[in-house]
Parts: structure tokens; C-alpha cells; sequence
């Protein structure tokens, strides 16, 4: 017996689909990968882990770093949304505010 059209249409739909789930999961571990190049941890205390790494073209190092706060995500939102604040939060800002585009 021969399939109809639309089954042969839906399975080509899901062989796509299968397809570009395939690509999209094999590019997110290989970035995932690439990413994580040359960290080195050089401090992890009170829950607050500093990452550095040489960068390519300068005598300065980059710097990440990991921390999990115990909050919902709208107020962790809100927070890093308001000006002020940064001037806490990172290492020597002297001043912060946004400009519309």
C-alpha cells in the first residue's frame, strides 16, 4: 500500500527536524568546548570562584567569575538593570548609566 502524501510529507518534517536538533546539540558542545580553553582557577572562596587567562594579543589577562546566588531571576533582573548599583557590584567603576540606542 502506498503512503500518502502528507504522511511522506510528515516524515520528511521530522527527519529535518531530527536533523537540525543533531546540528544545533553537536555546535553547543563543541562552543561549550572551545569556551572552557585555558581557564585557570586562582581563587575560589565563600562560594565565588575567579577564573584568569593570558589573552592573545595584550600583556593583560582575562578575568571571569563564577558565582550561584539564591534568588528568583526577576529580582537578579532588576538588580543589574539599575544603574547605581554597578558602582557596587564591579571592581572599580567610577560611574555607570545607560544609553538609549
Amino acid at each position: 500500500m502506498a503512503k500518502s502524501a502528507v504522511a511522506f510529507y510528515q516524515e520528511k518534517k521530522t527527519l529535518f527536524y531530527s536533523f537540525f536538533v543533531i546540528i544545533f546539540i553537536s555546535v553547543c558542545i563543541s562552543n561549550g568546548l572551545y569556551a572552557a580553553d585555558n581557564w585557570k582557577l586562582v581563587k575560589n572562596s565563600d562560594g565565588v570562584e575567579v577564573y584568569t587567562r593570558p589573552h592573545k594579543n595584550s600583556s593583560l589577562e582575562e578575568s571571569k567569575g563564577i558565582i550561584t546566588i539564591d534568588a528568583p531571576i526577576d529580582i537578579l533582573y532588576t538588580i543589574l538593570l539599575y544603574g547605581p548599583t554597578h558602582k557596587k557590584l564591579m571592581h572599580n567603576c567610577y560611574d555607570s548609566f545607560f544609553v538609549k540606542p
